[in-house]
C-alpha cells in the first residue's frame, strides 16, 4: 500500500483542497477524453464520479490492488460509459416516441414505418457518434453550417464535408441493411 495514496484518501475524505484537486484532475482527464458530445455535461459526470469515489473510499471499497489514480480513473471511465449509454437510450426513446405518434392505420403504412424505424435504429447503433451529434445539431436544434462550425471550432467547409461523409456512410449502411 502506497503511503501517498493513503494520504490522498485521507485528505480527500476530510475535504482537503489539494487532495480534492488531485482526484478531480484524474477524473477530469478521463472524462474530457471520452466526452465530446456537447449535450452531455462533462461537469456532471466529474461530479457524479467524485461522489462515487468519495462513498467508495469512506466505505473502504478501495482495496489497494492498484494505485489510487488507476482506481479513480477506472471509476471515472465506467461512470462516463454509463452516462453516454443512458444519453443514447434517451435519444433513441425520443426518436421512437415521435415515430409512434404517426396516425397511420393502413397495415402497409404501419409496416413501412416500423421497417424505417428498424433501419434508422441499426444505422444509429453502428455509425460514428460524431455523425449523430452533427445530425442532432442540424435536425433537432436547427443550426446552420456556420453555427455548427462556430460551436465545434471548425471551418464551415469542414462541417459541410463531415455532413456529406456522414450522409454517405448512412446511405451505405442503409443499402447493407435493406
Amino acid at each position: 500500500m502506497d503511503s501517498s495514496d493513503t494520504d490522498i484518501i485521507d485528505g480527500f475524505v476530510r475535504g482537503k483542497k489539494k487532495d480534492y484537486d488531485t482526484i478531480s484532475g484524474w477524473i477530469g482527464t478521463v472524462v474530457s477524453s471520452m466526452v465530446w458530445n456537447e449535450s452531455i455535461s462533462a461537469e456532471d459526470i466529474v461530479s457524479d464520479t467524485r461522489y462515487k469515489v468519495l462513498l467508495n473510499l469512506k466505505e473502504g471499497k478501495f482495496r489497494h490492488d492498484s494505485s489510487l489514480k488507476t482506481y479513480v480513473q477506472s471509476v471515472a471511465r465506467f461512470t462516463t460509459i454509463d452516462t453516454i449509454r443512458s444519453h443514447r437510450r434517451a435519444t433513441e426513446y425520443e426518436f421512437r416516441a415521435r415515430l409512434e405518434e404517426s396516425d397511420a392505420e393502413d397495415p402497409l403504412e404501419v409496416f413501412e414505418n416500423e421497417h424505417q424505424l428498424y433501419v434508422v435504429d441499426r444505422i444509429l447503433n453502428v455509425i460514428d457518434q460524431k455523425c449523430i451529434v452533427l445530425w442532432k445539431m442540424i435536425c433537432l436544434e436547427g443550426l446552420t453550417y456556420k453555427e455548427i462550425a462556430i460551436r465545434i471550432g471548425l471551418s464551415e467547409g469542414a462541417v459541410k464535408t463531415r455532413v456529406s461523409r456522414c450522409k454517405d456512410k448512412a446511405l451505405a449502411l442503409r443499402r447493407k441493411i435493406e
